[in-house]
């Protein structure tokens, strides 16, 4: 079993690079485990859709790339140490995203459409930089995993260092453009960092250690009509609103902390990410289009 990688660049055009410029690896393929097998919930007319590409996906998503890298120049530069910014930044090299293209011996069915618990391991479906290069010098990583129905997953790494996770998704939304021929995509890019203050600095030193504990992949469902019902509740008790994410997050910290069966005196943390791009409309972009990183950590004590 072969699996090709190629480093795409965003050439003059958007061109990809020659096939003589790839590099081959080899690995083994995926194979399912029918013993993990559980219910799909992948739903039928969607698996239909992507059997019928009249293309191979990797080729056509591998050009797109290309295509899109062109207008995101950020993404197909390289990660250097600065010593006039006394920090890591990226210089526009115009080297290229690295790409994998993937080929597995079994179709979606037989993975029950890749639904929790994952028959194929989230590393076989993630791309790896070649031996000696360390993933995080490299702004993006693209992986297409071509299953033997006609289907395929995609798999990404990027650094978010560089771009947030709208950043990423605007970014992966104008790949999906130029791979069905758009020539530019709908929304400009804009990536001035300029734009957005810098955080104070950290304090000197190593960062401190924190105990390692062993966490497990759970998926669990919260369904809309028990999200709902909160909301009604909450308004009904307090007068005011709360997002599907003040819900979600209530509702998973409380379950932890029950499971963990902590005093009902200690004092909780849940720390998470909150977008700041509606407390910077007067800076960035009315169109929208800014992929920079403007995701800052918060945290909330209970």
């Amino acid at each position: 079993p072969v699996l090709r990688r190629a480093v795409v660049s965003a050439g003059a055009g958007g061109r990809d690079t020659d096939d003589d410029a790839r590099a081959v690896g080899h690995r083994p393929r995926a194979r399912a485990a029918p013993q993990r097998a559980v219910p799909a919930r992948v739903p039928p007319q969607r698996r239909q859709a992507r059997r019928r590409r009249p293309h191979r996906p990797a080729a056509v998503i591998r050009a797109a790339l290309a295509g899109a890298l062109a207008d995101y120049p950020p993404f197909a530069g390289r990660f250097v140490d600065s010593l006039l910014a006394r920090d890591a930044c990226v210089a526009c090299t115009g080297e290229g995203a690295w790409f994998v293209e993937a080929a597995t011996d079994c179709s979606l069915d037989d993975v029950n459409g890749l639904e929790y618990p994952l028959m194929i391991s989230e590393e076989e479906l993630l791309p790896a930089p070649e031996d000696g290069v360390h993933p995080t010098s490299i702004p993006v990583m693209m992986q297409v995993t071509e299953f033997t129905c006609g289907g395929f997953i995609l798999g990404l790494v990027a650094v978010h260092t560089l771009a947030d996770g709208l950043g990423v998704a605007q970014f992966i939304t104008a790949i999906a453009e130029h791979a069905r021929g758009v020539d530019k995509p709908k929304v400009a890019p804009v990536w001035d960092r300029a734009l957005i203050p810098n955080p104070p600095k950290l304090p000197p030193g190593p960062p401190p250690s924190f105990q390692s504990f062993g966490f497990q992949h759970f998926s669990t469902d919260v369904t809309s009509d028990r999200i709902a019902h909160v909301k009604a509740e909450y308004f009904q008790t307090f007068g005011q609103y709360c997002s599907t994410f003040d819900v979600a997050t209530a509702k998973v910290w409380q379950a932890r902390i029950r499971a963990i069966g902590y005093n009902p005196e200690t004092q909780v943390h849940v720390c998470f990410f909150a977008n700041t791009r509606h407390l910077r409309t007067q800076v960035l972009p009315k169109d929208g289009g800014y992929y920079g990183n403007c995701f800052y950590l918060l945290t909330s004590i209970c």
